[in-house]
């Protein structure tokens, strides 16, 4: 699911939900300064030194390319899978740690069920 998504403030905050990193958090994980962070989070800033792009993509666990200038997919789940599982995936982590206890138990008994 290949996107072009805007700016880089809008692109951050989608990435910030998704991770649940806040900017604090963020700086401290790459080692820059929060200050740094919240230039790129208000859009004071739209240049970011490559090697803080990609810290920071791993941290938030998107796609550089997607985080520096919003073209492909977001995430490597993006890239690599079908529309399908990319939206399985995010259905499931929005389930509580019982659910996907319960999903989890469910699957195994269908992939038994489906064995030849």
């Amino acid at each position: 699911m290949a996107t072009e998504d805007g700016n880089l403030p809008g692109r951050l905050q989608w990435a910030f939900e998704q991770s649940g990193h806040t900017q604090a958090s963020l700086a401290r994980e790459i080692g820059i300064s929060k200050g740094a962070i919240g230039q790129w989070a208000t859009g004071k800033t739209d240049h970011i030194r490559p090697a803080h792009l990609f810290d920071a993509a791993r941290a938030l666990r998107v796609e550089p390319e997607w985080l520096g200038n919003g073209k492909g997919p977001r995430t490597r789940l993006e890239r690599a899978a079908p529309e399908v599982d990319v939206e399985i995936c995010r259905l499931v982590s929005a389930l509580p740690d019982a659910a996907k206890t319960a999903l989890l138990a469910l699957c195994v008994s269908l992939m038994r069920r489906a064995a030849p």
